[in-house]
């Protein structure tokens, strides 16, 4: 199940996508990753490799919520700054795909990787929401 996780991670020498520099509990965090991609497959029916962005946007935010972070025209370093982390966490994952920039993405996921095992489950599900929509822009795939 990690293996195709474990190809990119730094700690197994292949260079790791998404934590750079400090490797600190990133085989862990790759491996939940790994099933929690499988989990969102599943829950959003869909095969390994059909996933859109679509399948990982968050939830249950009310109708106005939605619309007004889809209408936003910067980009994703914009939002994170106007926003608490948490809430960075919670709605980015809404934002139109145009400002979901890669590297600012990957930059983000990187210093906040303590949110992924934030005792708010909400907080950890969407973390790993946001990473599942990093690999999905950065690689074309999970």
């Amino acid at each position: 199940m990690g293996s195709r996780r474990a190809r990119k991670c730094a700690i197994n020498s292949a260079g790791c996508s998404l934590f750079r520099g400090d490797h600190t509990g990133c085989a862990p965090i790759s491996y939940r990753s790994e099933i929690f991609h499988s989990i969102i497959e599943q829950d959003a029916g869909v095969a390994r490799g059909a996933a859109t962005l679509e399948s990982f946007r968050p939830k249950g935010l009310g109708k106005k919520t939605p619309a007004a972070i889809a209408a936003y025209e910067k980009d994703f370093a914009s939002y994170a700054k106007q926003n608490d982390v948490e809430s960075v966490i919670n709605y980015a994952g809404r934002l139109p795909e145009a400002s979901l920039k890669v590297d600012q993405l990957h930059q983000f996921l990187v210093d906040n990787i303590e949110q992924a095992s934030s005792a708010k489950n909400n907080v950890t599900t969407n973390f790993f929401k946001l990473v599942c929509i990093y690999d999905l822009l950065q690689f074309k795939q999970l």
